[in-house]
């Protein structure tokens, strides 16, 4: 199997809840057959990603994003009285980090002001 596939099949699980990591909509996912018996080479280490910058986006368009980059992310939502309610306030690790394939990026979703 591809790590890209694995990579995306990791990122659907994890969208529906299945590995305890937060979605903001559910992905449909489909099952590819066994492979056949064959020989196959040693699986090549995904290339690192870089964190892209989501910050300001609805976070619904953020997640979609990352998840088009096959990046692993959680979602957290925390007050802010600069950043309107549902975008995005920042990312940890920042935009621009470069990451491992398997990485988990937190997407830090504004509540809007605290009242």
């Amino acid at each position: 199997m591809s790590s890209r596939l694995l990579a995306l099949i990791i990122t659907a699980a994890l969208s529906l809840g299945l590995a305890g990591c937060g979605s903001e909509s559910p992905v449909a996912t489909t099952s590819a057959p066994a492979p056949a018996a064959t020989a196959e080479a040693a699986p090549q280490e995904a290339a690192p990603t870089t964190v892209p910058d989501v910050t300001g986006l609805y976070a619904n368009d953020a997640t979609q994003k990352m998840r088009e980059m096959g990046i692993m992310f959680t979602v957290v939502a925390r007050p802010s009285d600069s950043v309107q309610s549902g975008r995005i306030i920042e990312t940890d690790p920042p935009e621009g980090t470069a990451i491992a394939s398997g990485e988990t990026v937190t997407v830090v979703k504004s509540t809007g002001p605290r009242g």
